[in-house]
C-alpha cells in the first residue's frame, strides 16, 4: 500500500491529506473505509459497531450458531428430513438399568459377529435338533441292542487274548484247510516244550531233504572220522611240517591237480613250468626292505617311438622300455620336472628369478644344468649365480662387452631346498639378458 499526497484538481496547489492506493498490475487503486449511520451521523464499521443487515424471508440461508444446552424448536411446519437411522416412533423406549426388567419392551436382532445373548434353560426343556457331539464323564449304560440285555455281545480276539474254558473236557477248533493252528500243550502243571514220539508207534514213510538232520554213524566210522580230525573245528589245520599229526596228501601225477585257498608255500624245491600266473601280488622282498634272496631277470618292451606310448596316471605302474635291440631307455631326469626361465637386468642388483626357477616348494631343491648371458653393452661385468637373492655366491661367470658367456653344468648345480635361484651383475650394465634351465627334485 502506497502513500500519495494528492490535489484536488490539476493546478490546485492545496492538498487533500494523505489517500492509500494498491498497485495491482501497474494500475493504482484507491483504498476506501465503510462507514454507516443516520442522517448527520457517522459510525465506522468494526467489531463493536457491526454493519447491520436486514434479511428479507426468501431464499435459503446458511446458519451457524455457538448455543449450548436445550433448544426449544416450536411452530415447525411443512416437512422435517431427519438424517438416515434417525428414529420416527414418537415414544422411545426407556433402556432402564441392568438386572432390572424395563417396562417397555425391546426387540433384539443379531448381526455378524455379535456378543451372544445369555440364555437361561434352567426353567424349562430346551428342544435341540441337529447332530450332538457328547464328552464321557461319570458313568454310562450300555447295552448291546435296542431291548436291554436280549442281544448277544460280538467279541473277537483281534489285539488281544481271551482265555477259553471248556465244557466237556475237550475243544473243537475249526480252521480251513492249509491255514496253521498253533496248539499249546500242558501237562497240567507246566507247558510242554517237548514232545516225546517213539518211534516204535511211528509207521514206515518216506523222509523229504529238507531242513537240518543230526545224524550219527556206527562206532567204526566215527573211530576213522576221530582219527583224521581230532580239533573240534572241522576246518582247522591239525599238525604242521614234520609233526606227527601233520596231514599228508597225495596228488595224482597223471592229472591235473589243483591247490585251492593256499595261502603260503614255504618251500617249492623245483617248478618246472607255470603256463599261467594270473595275479603275482609282490615278491619276498618288499620296498625299502633289507635286500636278500637272488635276483630274478627281467626284460622290457621294445619301442621305437616314445612319443606314441599312451601316458599312464601317475602312481600307476608301468612297463620299462627299451630300444629295438634291447638297450633300456633311460633319462637324466624326469621331462614333467624340468624347469627353466629367461629375464633381463640393467640395475645390477641382485635379482631372484621369479617364474620358473623360483622357489619350487617345501622339500623340493632346484638343479641348474644349463646358463646363458648375453652383455650388449660396452662394458665388461661379472655375474655371480646365488642361492636365493641374498645367499651365497655359487658361480661367477664372466661377461665381455657386446658378447656373452654360456656355462653347461654337469654334474648341476645344486640350490638349497624351496630356495629361488638368482643373479648379480657387478656393475649396472645396458643390458643383461640372463636364461637359465634344470630340473627341480627332492634329492
Amino acid at each position: 500500500m502506497t502513500n500519495y499526497s494528492q490535489r484536488y484538481a490539476t493546478g490546485d496547489s492545496n492538498t487533500a491529506g494523505t489517500f492509500y492506493f494498491d498497485t495491482i498490475t501497474a494500475v493504482d487503486y484507491p483504498a476506501s473505509k465503510v462507514l454507516w449511520g443516520a442522517e448527520g451521523a457517522v459510525n465506522h464499521c468494526s467489531a463493536a459497531t457491526p454493519l447491520p443487515v436486514t434479511a428479507v424471508n426468501a431464499g435459503t440461508f446458511a446458519v451457524q450458531s455457538t448455543q449450548s444446552g436445550t433448544w426449544n424448536v416450536t411452530n415447525v411446519s411443512g416437512t422435517i428430513s431427519l438424517p438416515t437411522g434417525a428414529s420416527t416412533a414418537a415414544k422411545q423406549p426407556a433402556l432402564g438399568t441392568a438386572g432390572t426388567a424395563s417396562a417397555d419392551v425391546i426387540t433384539v436382532q443379531g448381526i455378524a459377529s455379535m456378543t451372544a445373548l445369555k440364555v437361561d434353560g434352567s426353567a424349562v426343556t430346551q428342544p435341540v435338533s441337529g447332530t450332538v457331539t457328547a464328552n464321557q464323564g461319570g458313568t454310562w449304560t450300555v447295552q448291546p441292542g435296542n431291548t436291554a440285555n436280549t442281544t448277544a455281545w460280538l467279541v473277537t480276539g483281534t489285539g488281544g487274548t481271551f482265555p477259553v474254558t471248556d465244557s466237556g473236557g475237550s475243544l473243537t477248533i475249526d480252521a480251513p484247510v492249509g491255514t496253521p493252528v498253533f496248539v499249546r500243550l500242558s501237562d497240567g502243571a507246566s507247558a510242554i516244550s517237548t514232545l516225546p514220539v517213539s518211534l516204535a508207534s511211528v509207521p514206515s514213510h518216506a523222509v523229504t531233504n529238507a531242513g537240518t538232520f543230526a545224524v550219527q554213524v556206527d562206532g567204526t566210522a566215527l573211530t576213522r572220522l576221530s582219527d583224521i580230525e581230532t580239533n573240534t573245528d572241522s576246518l582247522a589245520i591239525v599238525g604242521n611240517g614234520a609233526a606227527a599229526t601233520a596231514q599228508r596228501v597225495t596228488i595224482s601225477n597223471d592229472s591235473t591237480g589243483i591247490l585251492a585257498g593256499v595261502t603260503t608255500v614255504t618251500t617249492v624245491t623245483t617248478c618246472s613250468t607255470v603256463t599261467t600266473l594270473s595275479t603275482l601280488t609282490g615278491s619276498g622282498v618288499a620296498h625299502d626292505a633289507a635286500d636278500s634272496g637272488n635276483p630274478h631277470k627281467i626284460g622290457a618292451k621294445a619301442t621305437t617311438a616314445l612319443s606314441g606310448v599312451t601316458l599312464v596316471a601317475d602312481a600307476d605302474r608301468t612297463d620299462a622300455r627299451s630300444a629295438a635291440d634291447g638297450a633300456l631307455l633311460v633319462r637324466d631326469v624326469c621331462l614333467e620336472d624340468v624347469v627353466q626361465e629367461r629375464t633381463t637386468n640393467t640395475d645390477g642388483a641382485s635379482t631372484a628369478f621369479a617364474s620358473g626357477l623360483a622357489a619350487p616348494g617345501a622339500g623340493i631343491r632346484l638343479w641348474i644344468t644349463k646358463v646363458t648371458i648375453a652383455n650388449s653393452s660396452s662394458s665388461f661385468c661379472t655375474v655371480d649365480l646365488r642361492d636365493g637373492s641374498a645367499g651365497s655366491v655359487l658361480w661367477t661367470m664372466p661377461v665381455p662387452a657386446t658378447g656373452g658367456v654360456v656355462e653347461r653344468f654337469d654334474p648341476p648345480l645344486k640350490l638349497t631346498a624351496n630356495t629361488a635361484l638368482a643373479f648379480d651383475a657387478s656393475a649396472a650394465t645396458t643390458t643383461l639378458s640372463i636364461s637359465a634351465n634344470g630340473f627341480k627334485s627332492k634329492l
